[in-house]
């Protein structure tokens, strides 16, 4: 073998060793667990492109995920079916509502905990839901409520 492949060697070996670590590293930093949890599901006249795998949060902290998202036939509303962890408990006033990080970010579920006594049970639906709004829906509503007109 000349110097020159012992050389073309020795790099393509450092490249291959550098992305394994590289590989390697990533696969740490995320930590891809599956939790088990508590599945609820809710109704939804828009979602707003929400899909599997959204997060759901309560006060901005993620507390679960989105499993399914599909379009019911028989009511033609967006259903929403999501996990959230064992230890929390949602009262049956809860709500929840799309959101979006940012003007173009990805869009999560939120959960605000309700006050009531009686906590749902697993595969309940959560009945107070708020359809996502569009930043075009917000700009609309303010020059409406700017002119002076009620209607929408």
């Amino acid at each position: 073998m000349s110097g020159r492949n012992i050389i073309e060697h020795l790099t393509g070996l450092v490249v291959v060793l550098g992305a394994l670590a590289f590989v390697l590293y990533a696969a740490s930093v995320v930590r891809v667990t599956v939790e088990e949890g508590v599945e609820y599901n809710a109704s939804f006249g828009r979602v707003g492109g929400l899909r599997a795998g959204s997060d759901v949060r309560m006060r901005g902290v993620k507390v679960g995920s989105v499993t399914k998202v599909y379009l019911d036939v028989k009511d033609y509303e967006a259903r929403v079916m999501f996990s959230v962890r064992k230890d929390l408990s949602l009262p049956q006033d809860s709500e929840v509502y799309v959101a979006s990080e940012g003007l173009s970010g990805s869009k999560f579920l939120n959960i605000v905990r309700g006050s009531d006594k009686n906590i749902m049970a697993a595969g309940d639906s959560i009945l107070r839901t708020h359809d996502f709004k569009s930043i075009e829906d917000k700009v609309s509503r303010i020059i409406f409520l700017a002119a002076g007109s009620e209607d929408e």
